[in-house]
């Protein structure tokens, strides 16, 4: 986390009554569960904690929406975060991205979107 506001889309099913947004720690506490819309969009992570105070921006989060439809659980989805790859590298043979937003992932869960 790098301190700024984290951008991030979510591609909710058609039957989504409700989007719950867990963020958590490197220890996996819950810092923040926020209910989203319950639709398909853009939203936004001001990098506050549940009780308001701002998340270390040295830290590494989680994030995670708990998706049901009519009182039922459907299930988690990771949601995309929109940045800029800024590196790319290998780790144990793995192709990996470095961002503007200092988060890693692998070439899977890489996807160009163009303005």
């Amino acid at each position: 986390y790098a301190g700024a506001p984290v951008e991030f889309t979510a591609d909710l099913p058609e039957t989504t009554d409700r989007a719950v947004l867990t963020v958590r720690n490197a220890d996996g506490e819950a810092i923040l569960t926020q209910t989203l819309k319950s639709k398909s969009g853009t939203y936004s992570w001001d990098g506050n904690t549940e009780s308001g105070e701002p998340a270390d921006p040295g830290g590494i989060y989680q994030f995670s929406i708990d998706v049901y439809g009519d009182d039922a659980y459907l299930g988690t989805i990771a949601p995309r975060v929109i940045t800029t790859v800024t590196e790319v590298g290998s780790e144990n043979g793995t192709l990996r991205f470095g961002t503007s937003s200092h988060l890693t992932t692998d070439a899977n869960n890489v996807r160009k979107v163009d303005d």
